[in-house]
């Protein structure tokens, strides 16, 4: 269990409430692909964890396209993952802090339904 684990580990390398797992034993991506790596493991299990922090970006978008794609990492999956940043868009225009790989929480107030909030974005 993760206390026995963060009881050896130290604080710089224990498991904390809200880390991501974004990957098992190799496998990373598919929320679906990782709970099967979860359950097949062996004696020793490799997890990459990505520790969040919540930042709340604003951005104007009178002046042009968002200028980023997104993708769900699961069908109906939620938060969305920023796919790609366009160099022309309202993002990299204004130099927003959102980068490729970020994770998108929450769109004008709509959270936890990822068609919704890619919709929202369009």
């Amino acid at each position: 269990p993760a206390r026995v684990y963060n009881k050896r580990a130290g604080r710089r390398w224990d498991i904390r409430a809200g880390d991501l797992i974004v990957g098992v034993n190799g496998v990373e991506i598919s929320s679906t692909a990782m709970a099967a790596a979860l359950a097949e493991h062996g004696p020793v299990m490799r997890l990459e964890i990505q520790r969040t922090e919540r930042h709340q970006r604003k951005v104007d978008v009178r002046f042009g396209d968002l200028g980023i794609s997104v993708r769900q990492q699961d069908e109906g999956s939620s938060p969305l993952c920023v796919a790609d940043v366009d160099p022309d868009g309202v993002v990299e225009m204004f130099g927003v802090d959102i980068r490729k790989g970020d994770r998108i929480m929450r769109v004008n107030g709509i959270e936890g339904h990822a068609e919704e909030m890619i919709r929202e974005i369009n």
